[in-house]
């Protein structure tokens, strides 16, 4: 199914971004890649749910551009894959060997970006997705780009059923210390660190020089609990070559990239997601 171009994807706010950079991250995966005739079935999948997102990104001036990170045996028939199939948005040159682990791997298609002809700026975004969810579906991918015009990062997340609660009346508080907001959960499942959020959150509430989120209003508001962060996340180019430094030179590891994102102070817009993308490779 082709989403018709009355699909709503808006520019607005997005501080001249004119690109989208996608890293598909494959490594690590072995050979449940791959069906038993040797036919990337849940790569082709995922690839051409992407294809059709890039086919709906009909706004003059703005690309998307994939890379693909994969083991060094895959890498071959997924560049016969893609080339085979016309998956535009990938140059079959820009399929790159992993690492040891999920942050090195990720690591070198954050490197391979500034190899392009145009490497990005600060401002463009830069979509991390795991092959592991090949079920992602068209409408999360368009959730997660209209989200990540408006803020600095964004991940997909699946939502419990909504419930109405009334939001307690606070005061604004000056001087109040801000932290770095933990993920409301991690990919592939709950954690205790779900917990329930405005979906009416403004995008002004992502931007980093508010250091704290109060509500001023005892307005019942509807609220969604976040059952589990999937992907894709959406970050700008300047904060995940951040969050990435950190981690390396820190040696840390982390479930996702959000959660690194978060070690250096940035918190999350969630975009809501459908059940059916979850981690698919157990």
């Amino acid at each position: 199914m082709t989403i018709k171009k009355t699909t709503v994807i808006t520019k607005k706010g997005t501080n001249n971004i004119s690109r989208i950079f996608a890293i598909i991250n494959c490594a690590g995966m072995g050979d449940e890649l791959l069906a038993d005739n040797g036919e990337f079935v849940p790569l082709e999948k995922m690839l051409k749910t992407f294809q059709d997102f890039a086919n709906v990104l009909f706004i003059p001036g703005v690309s998307l551009m994939g890379i693909i990170v994969a083991d060094k045996k895959d890498i071959y028939p997924i560049r016969k894959f893609v080339k085979n199939n016309n998956i535009i948005f990938v140059d079959e040159k820009r399929i790159v060997m992993g690492g040891k682990d999920r942050i090195e791997s990720t690591a070198k298609g954050l490197e391979e970006l500034d190899h392009m002809p145009f490497p990005p700026t600060k401002q463009d975004i830069i979509l991390i997705h795991s092959g592991a969810y090949y079920n992602v579906d068209k409408e999360t991918l368009i959730n997660c780009f209209n989200k990540s015009v408006t803020c600095e990062v964004c991940a997909a997340a699946i939502m419990e059923e909504p419930s109405s609660v009334p939001a307690p009346a606070a005061a604004v508080q000056d001087n109040v210390p801000s932290e770095p907001q933990r993920p409301a959960g991690r990919p592939g499942g709950a954690s205790r660190y779900v917990r329930p959020i405005d979906t009416g959150f403004a995008p002004g509430s992502a931007a980093p020089a508010l250091k704290r989120s109060v509500i001023t209003s005892a307005t019942p508001k509807i609220t969604k609990n976040v059952s589990e962060v999937c992907y894709p996340q959406c970050f700008r180019y300047e904060i995940i070559m951040n969050s990435y430094v950190k981690a390396i030179s820190g040696n840390i590891t982390e479930d996702d990239d959000v959660s690194l994102s978060a070690r250096i102070g940035k918190r999350a817009l969630y975009a809501e997601s459908t059940p059916s993308n979850t981690k698919a490779i157990k």
